[in-house]
């Protein structure tokens, strides 16, 4: 007998038209930053896939990224914006294939949902990560985690149809090379992908020998598509090696670099763990957490995600272990986690009868779907470090001397003024920061990245926490008269707070602060000022976020 339809059955219907909106909020406002290139790994792809050239020029320059990640945008605007395309039309083609690639995730994960829960758990799996915040900003970055979270997902599913007997042995190594050396096209660590197809085969038990045969094919298959997608493994083997263990030094802290400053004193697994409740605005790790109490207590469907459940497990055993934190570091986790969030709401839609539970999971849903409209929403704005350089020009007059940070995004200064960058270096120059400040009429600081991860480094900065405290509170003669911020529906409700990492706060949604000299402060004493002691908490990050939030 037909069961009423109800709300969620009308959704499953509707999977077709969930998934359209889904990619319709990943294309909205690709040009959050007026193609600029704001994003600092963007500006690194861009440049590399401007610099290809025939017939000389075909590897690229920059292997923190392989070849497919670098060549792609580059093929997407050649029809586009013909061969020597500028790196704005680039930068729209990389964007566009992260935004169509999250969409598409977005599909595999609502399938591969609906196979193992049935409709309703698939149009929950499409209307949770559709509604994603953060998959919805990976789309709009010109990057690789749309490309991966793809992969993941098709091999997940690919798993599950092989241990539901749906496609056989040998199809499913063919499919999951093919589908893994795509991903390695795109980022090394992929690698760690073939997890998932490697335990399924495990759990589905061939013959020894067909499965040392199948293994062996689609090992060689995925090479073969890497060695294609990324030829600089061999013809340009020493730079993609040198690349590669830079990396895993940064990664691992054996080398230092000041995007990795912002994890000093960080709690590895308590860190990450805050980074999901924020990503998943609590509810949904809430309900990932009821998901997988279903599936574990569920022993048909903990075989059919064995495989993934397995991965996620090693995965995040091994991140744990990073001096790195990065949010992106979670992506291939992320959305079997969303997985696992629809699961368990399927579970308590169709099981528990109580009115108050259904409203409770409808508010829950609600809750993750409502900051991924409003991440959409807010790129349809002007970025922040724009409307400043609007505003600064405003400001400012000929033969200003305008203050900046190092380590910052370009940011336009008025032609007929002077910019000179504080030296906030090792070791600290009092005298040089003293002086800066005593000329400068403006001071910009475009975003969070030096203010809240200075302070924190005492032994190498031991001014930081002085200058800082100084300027947030007046007492070094400057004042905020202006914070430019990306709008969105939610405002401050939705903005992610001091503890969160960069990624979510840095590079698409900065607070911008203009800060002006209001009193005039010799060198001397300036660098009296800086010589004071000041209590710890006045430069905490949690401070200083409340009082450059002060009106200005």
């Amino acid at each position: 007998m037909t069961q009423p339809a109800t709300a969620l059955s009308r959704c499953a219907q509707a999977l077709p038209w969930i998934i359209a909106a889904a990619l319709v909020l990943r294309l909205a406002g690709l040009g959050w930053d007026g193609f600029t290139g704001l994003h600092p790994d963007e500006g690194n792809l861009v440049r590399a896939a401007a610099a290809l050239s025939w017939p000389d020029g075909l590897i690229p320059d920059f292997h923190a990224y392989n070849g497919l990640a670098v060549w792609m945008p580059r093929l997407l605007a050649w029809p586009v914006c013909g061969w020597e395309a500028s790196a704005p039309c680039i930068l729209w083609a990389a964007r566009f294939i992260s935004a169509v690639a999250s969409g598409a995730a977005v599909l595999v994960a609502a399938l591969w949902a609906r196979d193992l829960a049935g409709p309703v758990a698939g149009a929950l799996a499409a209307i949770l990560l559709g509604g994603s915040a953060p998959l919805i900003q990976w789309a709009h970055f010109g990057t690789t985690e749309s490309g991966l979270i793809l992969v993941a997902l098709i091999l997940a599913r690919l798993a599950t149809a092989a241990l539901d007997g749906r496609i056989g042995v040998q199809r499913t190594a063919i499919l999951s090379g093919l589908v893994l050396g795509l991903g390695l096209g795109l980022k090394t660590t992929s690698l760690v992908f073939a997890i998932i197809p490697l335990f399924a085969l495990v759990l589905v038990r061939p013959p020894l020998l067909a499965a040392a045969r199948e293994v062996g094919t689609g090992v060689a298959i995925a090479l073969l598509l890497w060695l294609i997608t990324t030829p600089a493994i061999v013809l340009d083997w020493t730079a993609w090696r040198e690349t590669m263990q830079a990396e895993g030094g940064v990664v691992r802290g054996t080398i230092d670099v000041f995007w990795t400053w912002q994890f000093y004193d960080r709690q590895p697994a308590l860190f990450e763990l805050r980074q999901l409740w924020g990503g998943m605005e609590g509810a949904g790790l809430l309900l990932a957490a009821i998901g997988f109490v279903h599936v574990f207590c569920t022993p048909p469907l903990f075989r059919r995600m064995a495989p993934t459940i397995l991965f996620v497990l090693i995965y995040c055993a091994v991140i744990v272990t990073w001096h790195a934190l990065f949010f992106r570091y979670l992506a291939p986790v992320l959305p079997f986690l969303m997985v696992f969030a629809a699961l368990g709401a399927a579970w308590i839609w169709q099981r528990i009868r109580s009115e108050t539970a259904r409203v409770l999971l409808i508010v829950a849903v609600a809750v993750v779907i409502g900051n991924g409209l409003n991440q959409s929403a807010g790129y349809l704005a002007p970025d922040p470090r724009l409307t400043a350089a609007v505003d600064l020009a405003a400001r400012a007059l000929p033969g200003d001397v305008i203050l900046l940070e190092p380590r910052e995004v370009p940011f336009a200064t008025p032609a007929d003024t002077t910019r000179a960058e504080l030296p906030l270096e090792w070791p600290l120059d009092t005298a040089s920061l003293s002086r800066d400040l005593s000329q400068g009429r403006f001071l910009v600081v475009l975003s969070r990245r030096n203010w809240s991860v200075l302070p924190r480094l005492p032994d190498r900065f031991p001014g930081a926490c002085t200058l800082y405290a100084g300027l947030a509170s007046g007492r070094l003669g400057y004042r905020v008269v202006a914070r430019h911020v990306r709008w969105t529906p939610l405002g401050h409700l939705a903005y992610p707070g001091a503890p969160m990492e960069e990624t979510r706060v840095v590079f698409d949604a900065p607070e911008v602060l203009i800060l002006e000299r209001v009193e005039a402060l010799s060198a001397e004493e300036l660098a009296l000022r800086l010589a004071e002691p000041v209590a710890p908490e006045d430069c905490a990050p949690e401070t200083l976020f409340d009082r450059w939030r002060a009106p200005a």
